[in-house]
């Protein structure tokens, strides 16, 4: 009888492209709302209820915080029918341009400069407002009434259109900015003639694709097209800005599908996600997870994808429409996304969680806790009363668009961990989907096994931390005579937190399979477990 120790297993991640015998054996084929951290496996984000929830008439396109420095959380909501709807202080408005805006299938971009907020998208005319005393959204000043763009970006002190439409003429690698804003306030003139105005446009004529969006990195915006990426740099008047090519292969899959961390931008791109600094990129989902991305993202749908930043967990996640049959909701019933990859950049893994057809994120300053009632119960609560009160941190939130198949309406989410996390507020139970990770079909080489042999596997001894006081994970062992015919798998079996040291088995196969599942109620973090296993036959 052998006792095998298998630690660090979530030093690894997902490796869901290799084929399964062949990635390491404290990696994982699969898995979902998991998170991997610390070289251990918990649970990923769940969504949190706000204490006074948004009011939509249609589905939301987009969410941003629309306050002014320093002050409380604005949140300001565009719906796809062109309504702007705002939650201030707890009072909702309707706070849309006097000339409403048409609706719109197009991602809206939401945009901000020197304390003033923008919105825009292919459709409609860009909008801004200086703040919540500013009343409802007004067009901006000096842009003509005819011309749109598709993606209205910040670079510096200018506002930077990208992929123009000018009284009805596309002009799809046209670059149109205005000329340098003032605190508060819009910039007044976009007049490219004007001699005493800094504003201009530009076309990339030699772009074989067109432009989708523009983020800063360091002293320089970059330009990202259908098919290449472009750095444009303020190089003062006459000209303003030059424009270079960066890389001529990398192209991007729909606005705001680009963050930047650490001096480095993280690319959701059309083949690959990539991470560059300007100058080198790297396709660091190559080899684990492009395959498996890739062919479940429903292209006719890629302008619903986007990318957010949760710092405080050291994730980036690539938010997009999958036609995955093990998602928990089915991409025919919701307009959003249902599926993120999420890499973890400190620690170099990659997951999947499951999304409730989430369509936006943004960063809010809303409050907390305002009295005792919202607050749940101290069993619960991860900090004091006093850590909380009239506190207004800054919170990852999420849009969806809702499900009317599973019963669940449209709504903004606080992303938060369902253990020790930031906030108090309830959980969405119906969104508390499993959480999981499996390896398939392992051939137990690294274990000094043959291909040829039979492995009989007595049990399996978890490693898990938990602060509960009670919880159980779930313990399954599946076995297979070869990586081509079916799985037998054998339990769940529960594993007390508090209570077991092991879970038996008798198992055997040439092929091993293994499944930890972490239910809603348990604060697990597994990092590692014992595999009691020898070989009974080589024959």
């Amino acid at each position: 009888m052998s006792v095998i120790p298998i630690r660090g297993v979530g030093e690894i991640g997902i490796i869901a492209d290799l084929l399964p015998y062949d990635v390491p054996f404290n990696a994982w084929n699969s898995g979902r709302n998991i998170r991997f951290k610390n070289k251990t496996i918990s649970r990923a984000s769940v969504f949190r209820k706000l204490n006074t929830p948004f009011t939509f008439t249609g589905d939301p396109a987009v969410i941003t915080d629309a306050a002014q420095s320093g002050s409380q959380g604005v949140l300001v909501s565009v719906q796809s029918d062109g309504v702007f709807r705002q939650l201030f202080n707890g009072v909702h408005s309707v706070v849309s341009p006097s000339v409403p805006w048409a609706s719109t299938l197009e991602r809206t971009v939401a945009t901000r400069l020197g304390g003033v907020t923008y919105f825009s998208n292919p459709d409609n005319r860009p909008v801004y407002r200086s703040g919540p005393a500013s009343g409802n959204f007004a067009y901006l000043p000096g842009w003509a009434a005819n011309d749109l763009c598709v993606s209205l970006r910040p670079y510096k002190d200018f506002l930077v259109a990208l992929n123009v439409t000018k009284s009805g003429v596309s002009f799809e690698n046209m670059i149109k900015w205005s000329d340098a804003a003032q605190a508060n306030s819009p910039p007044a003139n976009w007049d490219t003639t004007s001699p005493s105005s800094l504003a201009g446009e530009t076309v990339l004529n030699d772009a074989r694709g067109k432009l989708v969006d523009g983020v800063t990195l360091g002293n320089a915006m970059i330009l990202y097209g259908t098919k290449e990426t472009y750095r444009m740099v303020f190089i003062g008047a006459p000209f303003v800005f030059a424009f270079e090519k960066a890389f001529d292969d990398l192209g991007v899959l729909s606005v705001d599908c680009v963050v930047e961390v650490d001096g480095k931008h993280y690319v959701f791109g059309n083949d690959a996600i990539y991470v560059h600094d300007g100058m080198t990129k790297v396709a660091i989902s190559d080899n684990r997870v492009t395959e498996r991305i890739y062919s479940r993202l429903d292209a006719s749908k890629a302008n619903r994808c986007f990318a957010f930043v949760n710092k405080v967990k050291s994730e980036v996640v690539f938010c997009y429409p999958s036609v995955g049959d093990d998602c928990a909701w089915r991409l025919n019933e919701i307009t959003g996304c249902n599926e993120a990859v999420v890499y973890n950049y400190a620690d170099n893994t990659w997951s999947f969680v499951d999304m409730p057809s989430v369509v936006s994120s943004g960063i809010s300053a809303i409050p907390v806790v305002t009295t005792w009632n919202d607050l749940a119960t101290w069993d619960t609560l991860s900090s004091s009363w006093r850590a909380f009160e009239g506190s207004a941190p800054e919170l990852m939130i999420l849009v969806s668009t809702g499900n009317a198949t599973r019963g669940v309406g449209r709504a903004i989410y606080f992303y938060d961990d369902l253990f020790g996390g930031l906030l108090s507020n309830p959980v969405e139970t119906a969104l508390l989907w499993p959480a999981y990770v499996e390896s398939s079909v392992k051939d137990s080489d690294e274990l000094s096994a043959t291909l040829s042999s039979r492995k009989l596997v007595r049990s399996i001894a978890p490693q898990v931390m938990s602060k509960s006081a009670a919880g159980h994970i779930l313990v399954s062992l599946g076995s297979a005579k070869n990586p081509n015919t079916d799985v037998l798998w054998t339990g769940p079996r529960q594993f007390k937190l508090r209570d077991d040291y092991k879970c038996d088995f008798r198992v055997n196969g040439r092929y091993l399979l293994l499944r930890f599942e972490i239910p809603s109620s348990a604060d697990a973090e597994i990092s590692g477990y014992d595999i009691d296993l020898d070989v009974i036959s080589e024959r």
